[in-house]
């Protein structure tokens, strides 16, 4: 319709109906995800779980990946904001309440938020080396980690920003794997260790890594400390009472 030149366009309205279908599709292909992974499940398998027909799924979600998309960015947005509101909430910025601004509100959504949280966290631990969850991560939180590193790297000023970017990035892999896939933990240890990991709460688990993770960021700062007391040390990298050390042929300092 025009009136004076100007061309109006209705406002497209989702339908309540619609929106109901859409998270139910949702809802099963985060839980199919999350227990077979992406490449096993099809759109047909996502509506035959849902109990509907093919040409609804494809109506909404023409391809897999659009699938994959929309579960795996329906929640990204009230994590980030969770995430942001803690980080500004920080009036005395440390090492250790910059992560826990990162971690804990994905351990609280997890523990309080419904089920569909822990499929969604486990879907995301599953692929966070694989194309398409590296894809997804970069298009839903590369902002937020942007953010948070550069939190990181004004109170960790004295290391250079590589290493912060990879103690950071390591953070956050070991955090996914250790909580979210533990199946690897299970077969490390004895039978009733196992049980014990399995009945242990996100937060509980989270508080038992956290010392390993800030440990790493103050070696990151030891090893800084020590290159600006040896620049020689510093330019080739190399660690102090390890590194220096005479190895025999063939070996190497791990």
């Amino acid at each position: 319709m025009k009136k004076d030149g100007i061309t109006k366009r209705k406002a497209t309205r989702r339908s309540p109906k619609g929106e109901r279908m859409r998270a139910r599709i949702l809802d099963t292909a985060e839980q199919l995800f999350s227990a077979q992974g992406f490449e096993a499940v099809s759109q047909r398998d996502v509506a035959e779980k849902a109990g509907i027909r093919i040409g609804l799924v494809t109506h909404h979600y023409p391809s897999k990946r659009s699938l994959f998309d929309a579960v795996a960015g329906r929640r990204a947005a009230e994590l980030n904001r969770q995430r942001y509101e803690r980080l500004e909430a920080i009036t005395e910025p440390t090492v250790g309440k910059i992560l826990d601004a990162f971690f804990l509100p994905l351990i609280d959504l997890v523990e309080h938020g419904g089920p569909g949280w822990v499929a969604y966290t486990r879907l995301i631990s599953r692929l966070v080396y694989s194309d398409i969850g590296i894809a997804a991560d970069s298009r839903y939180y590369k902002d937020s980690v942007r953010r948070f590193l550069a939190a990181l790297e004004e109170v960790l000023a004295e290391v250079d920003k590589l290493s912060v970017a990879r103690g950071f990035l390591s953070s956050i892999d070991v955090l996914l794997i250790s909580l979210f896939i533990p199946g690897r933990l299970y077969e490390l240890v004895e039978l009733e260790t196992a049980h014990i990991v399995r009945q242990e709460r996100f937060a509980q688990a989270y508080a038992a890594i956290r010392p390993f993770l800030l440990g790493g960021f103050e070696a990151l700062r030891a090893r800084a400390a020590a290159g600006r007391r040896d620049p020689a040390l510093a330019r080739r990298g190399r660690r102090p009472g390890v590194d220096s050390q005479k190895l025999p042929r063939g070996k190497t300092a791990k």
